[in-house]
């Protein structure tokens, strides 16, 4: 992933060598980490640089550039960002080998660096392009993504990595009624009602969750032994639809548990009057 360090953002390179072509440049950008100090025991000191790059199979054929390195361009942690255009003038096609030396003059101590590249006689590649698109973040923080890639899972039958990413996606974002809704099926065709408790514990509902879910963590509830919260989430739920009928009849059951049967007959009533079908338009 790209990043940036000293001021100066960076697109790491791909595995592969870069491929240029004659003539061009190549341009280096490299980190130099030293012991932390003061900037100013850097004044007017330097560092030597050599950059010599070749073809291994063609001994001999090194070019070699010195360059000298201000210290003062050290931060107060010891970092040091600064790179190189080195023209490729007079180099043929092939692989090359190219090493970068830093030395301490003072100290006569230092480091060095190799990476390979190659120059072809051929029209040069595209230029790396990054594709910058902020919906792409913001769906990564929300756990869009991780949904996407539950949903995949599920697709595939893999029901156990599907979970995994799913309660990823509802830690990022409690009102991911997708993931809530995916999550309760799976727990709940297992019996794993106390997964379902945990998880309602965990995210809550949205006034927007399917009413299947609702049913499927109300009966969870009752079957840990808390009626009183199954009733408390069907009744919750009626205010903003009252013409759910399943609902009506699985309070009926609730208040029978916890010894309410005139509450449950009436509520029996209402449920069975909302599932009689309406009669045909003609």
């Amino acid at each position: 992933m790209p990043f940036a360090i000293g001021g100066v953002q960076f697109t790491p390179l791909p595995s592969s060598a870069p491929t240029l072509a004659p003539g061009t440049n190549l341009q280096v950008v490299y980190q130099i980490w030293a012991p932390a100090a003061d900037p100013r025991e850097n004044l007017g000191k330097k560092l030597d640089v050599e950059y010599a790059f070749g073809r291994p199979a063609a001994p001999g054929s090194a070019t070699k550039v010195k360059d000298e390195i201000s210290r003062e361009q050290f931060d107060a942690a010891g970092s040091l960002v600064t790179g190189k255009k080195l023209r490729l003038e007079q180099q043929s096609s092939g692989s090359y080998i190219l090493n970068v030396t830093v030395n301490n003059p003072e100290t006569r101590r230092g480091g060095f660096a190799t990476m390979n590249f190659k120059v072809l006689d051929a029209p040069s590649p595209p230029e790396p392009w990054d594709v910058l698109e902020p919906g792409i973040a913001q769906d990564a923080e929300k756990g869009i993504l991780d949904q996407q890639r539950g949903l995949s899972y599920w697709a595939l039958g893999q029901f156990d990595e599907a979970r995994a990413w799913f309660r990823r996606a509802l830690q990022l974002d409690h009102s991911n009624d997708v993931a809530r809704s995916r999550l309760v099926d799976a727990y709940f065709s297992k019996k794993d009602y106390a997964a379902v408790v945990s998880l309602f514990s965990d995210a809550g509902v949205t006034e927007t969750t399917d009413s299947e879910t609702l049913l499927r963590i109300a009966t969870s509830m009752e079957k840990r032994g808390n009626a009183p919260e199954a009733i408390s989430i069907l009744e919750k739920a009626l205010l903003s639809r009252p013409e759910e009928g399943p609902f009506y009849l699985a309070l009926a059951q609730y208040y029978t548990e916890i010894g309410n049967p005139r509450k449950a007959a009436d509520l029996t009533q209402k449920g069975k009057s909302l599932l009689i079908e309406e009669p045909a338009k003609p």
